[in-house]
């Protein structure tokens, strides 16, 4: 399949948007399927604890682009808030 200029330009965009990220709590969090791995074992962490009735443990979260998050019990909420759309941006179809 042949892409044409426009399409690829798109591509490139997107994977720089990526790996650049969003700017969460004044960290700019990348947004890679590495990232979302990462996300993904915290929100399990957070998802026990909850249901144990406890507050989860500090993850220090690691992102591609070389930036680091600490995501705590407090501040897990405004961090998915923000990251999981704007994650979840690359994979939306425009309607």
């Amino acid at each position: 399949m042949k892409h044409s200029k426009a399409e690829l330009e798109s591509i490139v965009a997107a994977l720089g948007s990526k790996q650049t990220g969003i700017e969460i709590l004044g960290v700019m969090c990348s947004a890679t399927g590495d990232d979302q791995v990462g996300w993904d074992a915290i929100s399990i962490i957070k998802i026990k604890s909850d249901n144990a009735g406890t507050r989860m443990s500090n993850s220090l979260m690691v992102f591609k682009n070389g930036t680091e998050l600490l995501i705590t019990h407090d501040n897990y909420d405004i961090v998915d808030m923000l990251w999981t759309p704007f994650r979840q941006s690359f994979f939306t179809p425009e309607l």
